[in-house]
């Protein structure tokens, strides 16, 4: 019965606060999201909606195409596979030409009849707008392309694994495509050190980490999963592209360590016009920075008081900081953290339908895997799903990484507590049912090819 009062709190907490944000959108207290500024009552004539509408349209498919290209690996996430034999290329001059192309779009943004737009149609260009920004200020201002190695092994890790753990396609198909991608990961990364000119020490650190997290799958998932070919040609030539694969990955490591550590700096901090940028070109967020640290601060405050007298409930001698630990100890083994989660999911599932929370947008269950080697540098738990545009692949994975074997004691013990019976619950509902795998699937069904 505590376990289940738990799933009902925790489940219904997410939802209460959804509701409470709708709420205090409605009542002006916090910002809507993709709010246009040009909304209003003006009924448009039908030849300057057919004119606004068309443009737009064709505005929306030739960023869809052009993005594309430029995330060959984003792409195929996304459900589009004409590009999945591509990594993609960001030498000096292709990021430039894609900046180019972002301010492109802005122009021809800022020509559309926005209020000929009715419908969804005027959040749609508000959110494409922002998109279109934020990409400026990214390459701009963050400049992770030139502070981060992550996202270059980070295209490669999930460009290649993406192609074997989803059945897009005829698996010999996928695995050309595969090859494809292999194939030119020596030159992205060559690309990677000639563009890494001003690195963040805590950057390079964690992606040290991440390429020897790789060496798992070119040595293992790849070969297991193209092992079910029964092109023998095909699978000479994976071998081949794959080992020259990896050996740049291990190369890229070694310089690193060696080079690029060595002149790596401290510095992290976006800086408050930075971090603006990202409140309102991701989130539609355009509140002063003051205002929402204030609006968290008290938040804090609150919680920390309910921390407070929770802790005194359960033992009213002992510091909550020590409560807090003695409930994070009750948690699985390590090996029993997957087979947990698995019954957990089900019993979430049920529960979110019982409790008139959310039906489901399809029966395919989500697979409970552990996280790729790639990814377990930044990842405890995560979600992946099917594109939005795909047709074809249903797999979808909840992630959840468990410690390594050979951490000491001590270290084990101090990750198991993120998994402690309690929170994991919260952590499932968030990622799974009723959160991420639910509300993508769903976002299949979105009637807006730009909401998509």
């Amino acid at each position: 019965s505590c376990r289940a009062d738990y799933l009902n709190v925790t489940v219904r907490y997410q939802h209460h606060n959804q509701r409470h944000a709708a709420r205090l959108r409605l009542r002006g207290l916090l910002p809507r999201r993709a709010r246009p500024r040009y909304c209003d009552a003006h009924e448009p004539s039908p030849a300057g909606r057919t004119r606004a509408l068309t443009v737009f349209s064709q505005l929306v498919d030739d960023y869809i195409a052009g993005t594309n290209a430029w995330q060959p690996a984003g792409a195929s996430s996304r459900g589009f596979h004409e590009h999945d034999g591509r990594l993609g290329e960001r030498g000096p001059r292709a990021v430039e030409e894609r900046m180019a192309g972002v301010r492109a779009f802005l122009d021809r943004v800022a020509k559309i009849d926005r209020a000929s737009l009715t419908g969804h149609e005027p959040y749609d260009l508000d959110l494409l707008e922002r998109r279109l920004k934020w990409e400026l200020t990214e390459n701009e201002h963050v400049r992770s392309w030139q502070r981060s190695p992550a996202g270059y092994l980070g295209s490669i890790g999930s460009g290649c694994n993406g192609l074997v753990i989803r059945d897009s396609a005829p698996l010999d198909e996928r695995v050309r495509s595969l090859t494809g991608r292999l194939r030119a990961v020596p030159a992205l990364l060559s690309q990677a050190k000639q563009n890494l000119t001003d690195p963040s020490r805590a950057h390079v650190e964690t992606s040290i980490e991440q390429a020897a997290g790789m060496r798992a799958l070119f040595l293992r998932d790849l070969p297991d999963a193209v092992a079910r070919s029964s092109d023998a040609s095909l699978k000479r030539e994976f071998e081949a592209v794959n080992a020259a694969a990896l050996a740049a990955v291990d190369g890229f490591a070694a310089w690193m360590r060696s080079d690029l550590l060595p002149k790596a700096n401290d510095a992290f901090a976006w800086g408050a016009d930075s971090m603006r940028k990202l409140l309102s070109e991701t989130d539609s967020i355009d509140e002063p920075l003051d205002t929402l640290i204030a609006r968290g601060e008290d938040d804090l405050r609150a919680h920390q008081q309910l921390l407070r007298d929770v802790a005194a409930k359960i033992d009213p001698n002992a510091a909550p900081a020590d409560v807090v630990d003695a409930v994070s100890r009750d948690h699985p083994a390590p090996e029993q953290l997957l087979p947990g989660v698995v019954a957990l999911l089900e019993e979430l599932r049920q529960f979110s339908i019982d409790a008139g929370i959310c039906t489901m947008p399809t029966d395919v269950r989500i697979a409970v895997t552990e996280t790729p080697g790639f990814s377990r540098m930044t990842t405890q738990a995560a979600c992946s799903t099917p594109g939005p545009f795909e047709t074809r692949a249903k797999e979808a994975y909840y992630y959840v990484t468990p410690p390594d074997a050979a951490w000491p004691a001590e270290r084990i013990e101090s990750y198991m507590k993120f998994f402690n019976r309690h929170s994991i619950a919260g952590v499932s509902a968030h990622e799974a049912y009723p959160g991420h795998y639910v509300h993508l699937t769903y976002l299949h069904r979105a009637k807006s090819v730009a909401g998509r």
